[in-house]
């Protein structure tokens, strides 16, 4: 893991942001993707090992993360924070509140209590389907619309990372999700991305995530 954290930090992992004209920096704004899963590979480190090599970075960090949120915040127009420029997705975002959560075990904070359930509330009222209560894809902040799309990935990464916040939800989620976006072939089965479409190597890999953090033995077995 600190080997991974090392390669995070490397321009071939984060250079790209830069290069396609995202912005100068890939931390200070936006790109919640990036930050949000250095972040929390931050905490996991120093939860599971006890060491504090990082424990400097992690703060620094934590610190930008929840200064743009309350930014985003005390603007009134949505909460957490982009992805890219403009584009907000409920699954990038659930990384970073996770590392919040590790960070309050840690450090005897409230992050998880105050900020990061802004986000989660802004994600439920702006970012789920009225039928089903499905994660939708992404959210638009710079005009202010959802994408109304389900999408078989989005609902297992988020489900996942966001059932210590709500455990009673996403664990009623999984259930929906697993009737609708999965497809059992005898003894194998495969995740869709769109209800009405086939196999998705990526909504396959997130379902067995979703599948091994919910207890679903046999699901993930046959996937």
């Amino acid at each position: 893991l600190s080997i991974m954290i090392k390669k995070m930090k490397s321009r071939k992992v984060w250079g790209d942001w830069i290069d396609y004209g995202m912005g100068d920096d890939p931390i200070s704004e936006d790109n919640i993707m990036y930050k949000g899963h250095l972040n929390l590979m931050y905490g996991i480190y120093q939860l599971m090992t006890g060491e504090e090599k990082f424990s400097s970075e992690y703060t620094w960090l934590t610190n930008q993360i929840i200064d743009e949120m309350r930014r985003h915040h005390s603007e009134g127009k949505y909460e957490g924070a982009d992805c890219e420029p403009g584009r907000y997705f409920a699954q990038c975002n659930s990384i970073a509140l996770l590392s919040l959560k590790i960070y309050d075990k840690l450090y005897n904070t409230e992050y998880s209590n105050n900020e990061a359930q802004w986000t989660i509330d802004f994600i439920k009222n702006n970012m789920t389907g009225k039928k089903y209560g499905f994660y939708l894809k992404m959210y638009n902040t710079d005009q202010n619309f959802c994408y109304s799309k389900p999408s078989g990935y989005t609902n297992a990464w988020t489900m996942t990372f966001l059932r210590s916040f709500d455990k009673d939800y996403n664990e009623s989620l999984y259930k929906i999700w697993k009737e609708h976006f999965t497809k059992e072939i005898g003894p194998y089965a495969y995740v869709k991305e769109d209800i009405e479409a086939g196999a998705n190597p990526l909504a396959t890999i997130t379902g067995m995530i979703a599948a091994k953090e919910f207890g679903d033995v046999e699901l993930f077995t046959k996937l």
